[in-house]
């Protein structure tokens, strides 16, 4: 693959990637509320988990998976229900997020439920099934060029989850009243919510 080829993929794809890495969106809702409840070293594996889903969930979509969504329109719909539901869950894991600090683990958002929220998740499957079609070598360089887009992809989302990692510590740090620290839980909790009522009625 030469310089020019690569060129031609990563540039565009850096942009495509920023875009939709930095927007908010329920992963981003959801490392909101850990950096405020749990701090940065305690979310890392959350944020990790994020990007270990996706680069599986693309190196899937890279082996022709994302075609069965074309091909049954149907798998779509119950991956919005099932993806829908799995939100729910993990709103209801912020909302919980409360009193004591062996309380607040219990229901901390681990590296396994992230990673496996990117799976039933019908935005990130759209994103990996465009990134594979949109912004990879056909022929010979195709296999290359899907290893430098999934691992590219993380490269830059790691810095954009982080950001909202950061914001949440410093909600925290301005919000030393549990109770209006339990309010800021349970608005994102419902903004989970209301995301997931998207997903299903869209």
């Amino acid at each position: 693959m030469n310089i020019e080829n690569l060129l031609s993929i990563i540039l565009p794809f850096i942009g495509f990637a920023f875009a939709t890495s930095i927007t908010p969106g329920a992963n981003n809702i959801m490392l909101t509320a850990s950096g405020s409840n749990y701090g940065l070293r305690k979310s890392m594996p959350h944020l990790f988990g994020i990007v270990t889903g996706f680069i599986v969930l693309m190196a899937a979509s890279a082996m022709g998976l994302g075609v069965l969504f074309v091909k049954f329109p149907v798998l779509h719909i119950i991956l919005r229900y099932m993806g829908s539901a799995y939100l729910v869950y993990l709103a209801w894991k912020v909302v919980s997020s409360g009193s004591s600090h062996q309380y607040e683990d219990s229901h901390r958002i681990t590296f396994a439920n992230a990673a496996i929220f990117q799976f039933v998740n019908p935005k990130v499957w759209s994103m990996a099934i465009t990134a594979m079609s949109s912004f990879t070598l056909s022929g010979e360089y195709y296999a290359a060029s899907a290893v430098v887009i999934a691992f590219l992809f993380a490269l830059v989302y790691i810095p954009c989850g982080f950001a909202w990692l950061v914001f949440g510590l410093a909600l925290n740090r301005f919000l030393k009243n549990k109770r209006v620290h339990h309010l800021i839980n349970i608005s994102m909790g419902l903004l989970l919510v209301l995301a997931a009522f998207f997903i299903v009625t869209k």
